[in-house]
């Protein structure tokens, strides 16, 4: 049977091997062009070599613990590995497994979504690699929370366009041991499952949510030395003091939300992630999944916060995906104009699109 599907199955995985390999590549290579304290993993490989040493999450050169920057326990399940050998090839190996692990459950949207198109897995192999340039943006950086949270969203979102919604609630509740802000995740999720007036599923996800967040945030960050959240600043424009200050200063002054919406830099980070796609995604509920997310970003006036290359970004590219895999299948069904102005645009705009790669691949990513 295994022998079976390795013969069906042999191009695809020939395929996965290839990206596997080229991330692997990149990884080494921008080590050994850098080689500084941040490109060669310093800040995540020396803390979670520490905890191998029995010091705990340790940063030496922030002289704290980790959990007073970032909320990042998945780190705990890396250690063991530094037991056999302190290495950083083991966080490079597994952030190339997250991208991968990111890319299946989209080729296995495509197959179900166009089951009569063999062709369809194949063609969102390439579009993720060749064009959509934020998923091989997520290899250059390096192994933050939202790396790893990347291919369990991808899969959560899977499992929600394909109606499964127990596996989709069961994995949904693993996003908190990878950052501190799932939250903007799980209230997407909820916002799904209110679409589908699956009220229960909602709020069982949105009450996991909020109780987690709070633990964490209120209770255990503070414990390894936090005071005040410091990401706050990330929203500088508003002068907010607090979380809860954020969403009171958004709500009583909406115009200098207005404003920033309407910015250069936000209006170049939506483009950034959805231009490249045609807004396809606008087409699609599972797109809900990233809503909360995408707000989280945009309303931000933090510079990495909205750059579409950014780790930030990095669980909103397999939504943005699945959801432009689904928008084009519902133009298909139900809107043949809209399905043929698409196909028109993008054989202007895909082409177009591969040289600006290019570019980009050329005078950018190539020198990593």
């Amino acid at each position: 049977m295994i022998i079976d599907f390795l013969k069906k199955n042999k191009a695809l995985i020939t395929s996965f091997l290839l990206l596997f390999a080229y991330f692997i590549a990149q990884k080494l290579l921008e080590h050994a062009g850098f080689n500084t304290n941040f490109f060669d993993n310093y800040y995540f490989d020396h803390a979670v070599n520490n905890i191998a040493l029995g010091k705990g999450f340790y940063l030496e050169n922030f002289n704290r613990h980790f959990f007073t920057e970032h909320f990042y326990p998945f780190y705990y399940l890396i250690a063991p590995l530094y037991v056999i050998q302190p290495t950083l090839i083991w966080t490079m190996t597994i952030h190339a497994l997250c991208l991968i692990l990111t890319l299946i459950p989209l080729v296995k949207f495509a197959r179900f979504r166009f089951p009569n198109a063999p062709y369809a897995p194949y063609l969102v192999m390439a579009f993720s690699f060749f064009v959509y340039v934020p998923f091989r943006g997520m290899n250059m950086t390096g192994l933050h929370g939202e790396i790893v949270m990347a291919p369990i969203i991808a899969w959560v979102s899977y499992y929600l366009a394909i109606g499964k919604y127990r596996p989709a609630i069961l994995l949904s509740f693993t996003l908190p041991l990878f950052k501190e802000n799932a939250i903007v995740l799980l209230i997407g999720i909820a916002l799904f499952f209110a679409y589908k007036r699956l009220f229960r599923n909602g709020a069982i996800v949105f009450a996991y949510g909020l109780i987690t967040t709070i633990i964490v945030i209120s209770i255990i960050m503070p414990n390894f030395g936090l005071g005040d959240y410091r990401f706050v600043k990330n929203y500088s424009y508003l002068n907010a003091t607090s979380i809860t200050d954020v969403m009171f200063q958004m709500i009583s002054n909406p115009l200098a939300v207005i404003r920033h919406i309407f910015s250069g830099p936000v209006i170049g980070y939506l483009m950034g992630l959805f231009a490249l796609v045609l807004f396809l995604p606008i087409f699609s509920p599972i797109m809900l999944v990233g809503l909360v997310l995408l707000c989280q970003n945009a309303l931000s006036d933090f510079w990495a916060q909205l750059h579409f290359l950014q780790h930030y970004s990095a669980p909103l590219v397999p939504i943005i995906l699945m959801a432009s895999i689904d928008g084009i299948g519902y133009l298909k069904e139900n809107s043949p104009n809209g399905f043929n102005r698409i196909k028109l645009v993008s054989k202007i705009a895909i082409p177009f699109f591969v040289v600006l790669n290019l570019i980009f691949f050329t005078f950018f990513e190539f020198r990593f």
